[in-house]
This record gives C-alpha cells, structure tokens and sequence, in this order.
C-alpha cells in the first residue's frame, strides 16, 4: 500500500492490516480502549445508547443515522473515535449517569466534567470537550446558509464539523468556519466517512494490530 513506518494509518489500513470488516474492527477498537486505556490516554468513551434512544434521535433530527453510526453510538454515546485524530462524535442521547464517561487519565478535570453536545444541536462547530462546556446556541438567522443544511454529527479541533446534509440520504459534507472556509464535500457515508480517519502515528506497530486482533476475540 505504500505506506511508511511511523505514518498514520486510516482505518481502512487497519482494517486490511487486522482482516476483519470495518464494522467488527470500529467494535473491537472501543473494547480495547475499555480494556486498557494506555492504548489512548486521551479517549472519552460514555455508556452507549439503546436502541430507542437511537429510534428517539432519529426522530428529533428528521434523518435516519447510519447503521455503522448507530453501531458506534450503541458502544458509546459520543466521544473521541478510539486511537484517532481529532474527531469526536456527539451524543444521540443526554447521559443517564452523573459519572457518564470513561476519560482518559490525559484530560483536565474541566474536560472530564464537560457534557455532551447532542446530535443536531451543535451550530458553531466548535470542540465543547475542550472548553469545558456547550458552545452557547445560536438563532437561524446568525447560521450561514451552509452549515444550515447540515446535521451536524461529529467535530474535530478547532472551527470544523461534520454533519448529514438534509434532504439527501446518505451524503456527508464537511464545515470550516474559517476565512475562506465554508462547507465540502466529505463522504458518499458515515461508513467512507470512517474509513478515511486517521489512527495516532504511534500505533503503526506489529503489537497494535496484535491487539485489535485480540480484542476481535473477546466478548
């Protein structure tokens, strides 16, 4: 494939490197962080959702979630992507618990104690994981006309977001709130959408992929 030692791999590398389907690997990377947390001293895992409070989701924002989101948000409600980059997915549901994630011991106290922002909620594409707190809402009228037709799923460090774009199926796009910046075409779904993150550099390693694999294996 080209790739080089001490590069990123994609999940899809990952996936072709552990010889499972994307859908059992994304399951068997949340086990491993649950498992041993040095593996990403940096992931916010939260109990998942059930399915009706999937079903309930889908109905608030007007869209249907995808089955590998749904699937993530069974084994988290929102959250870093485990061993990846900076993208986090918002919660389909508001946490049932006080003590409603799994931190990594790498996180301030503020960003422990931080709650969720939910599924079509966030309108300023802003990490409130890293502020400590929920961006404040805004009216439709302060919304550009592109991150209006976006719902919005998931946001990285910084002034980007992902979301689903309203009244097309499966289409993913991409928001900068930058100078220049504006709305993108990102994915054709959640599932392509996945496959092009990005894992930390350091977990291009014989020993990694040995994990995943092991974690494939337990229940």
């Amino acid at each position: 494939m080209g790739h080089e030692p001490g590069e990123s791999w994609t999940w899809d590398e990952l996936v072709q490197q552990v010889g499972a389907p994307l859908e059992d690997v994304a399951t068997a990377l949340y086990r491993l962080i649950r498992h041993d947390a040095s593996w990403d001293r940096f992931a916010i895992l939260n109990p998942g959702c059930s399915d009706a409070e999937l079903d309930a989701a889908e109905g608030r924002i007007g869209h249907w979630l995808h089955p590998l989101h749904r699937r993530l948000l069974r084994l988290s409600n929102g959250g870093t992507l485990p061993c990846s980059g900076p993208v986090s997915i918002l919660a389909a549901a508001v946490p049932r618990e006080p003590a409603w994630r799994i931190a990594g011991p790498f996180l301030t106290p503020e960003e422990q104690a931080a709650q969720p922002v939910l599924v079509g909620r966030m309108l300023r594409p802003v990490a409130p994981w890293i502020l400590g707190q929920s961006p404040p809402g805004l009216d439709r009228a302060d919304m550009g006309p592109d991150l209006e037709v976006l719902i919005v799923f998931a946001d990285g460090f910084g002034d980007q977001c992902w979301g689903y774009v309203r009244g097309e199926p499966d289409r993913i796009d991409g928001y900068w709130e930058v100078p220049g910046g504006g709305r993108y075409p990102e994915a054709a779904d959640f599932a392509e959408f996945l496959r092009r993150q990005t894992l930390y550099t350091w977990l291009d390693t014989p020993a990694f992929v040995q994990s995943v694999r092991s974690a494939l294996a337990r229940r």
